[in-house]
């Protein structure tokens, strides 16, 4: 059963509070709420994009070995969930 980003997202959240996560949807990760804003504040590659109260953060397939090497740097657990 496929699901959508954010739902999983969630899921995996409750699951591991302590982790920041990005997900694959497709060619592009993403992330959301707190991880979105940390992941922001952190990089200059990565636009903040706020919906309805709920903030996002997209991030380039190129670029994310550049993010998750900032956020290991800066001291975070990273984990990555990639479907394919």
């Amino acid at each position: 059963m496929k699901q959508n980003g954010k739902k999983t997202y969630a899921q995996l959240k409750a699951k591991y509070p302590d982790v920041i996560l990005l997900l694959r949807c497709r060619d592009i990760y993403k992330s959301w709420d707190n991880d979105a804003e940390l992941i922001c504040e952190l990089t200059s590659s990565t636009k903040l994009l706020r919906k309805r109260l709920v903030a996002s953060c997209t991030i380039q397939t190129d670029q994310r070995d550049h993010v998750v090497n900032r956020l290991v740097k800066a001291g975070y657990k990273v984990a990555i969930w990639d479907p394919l």
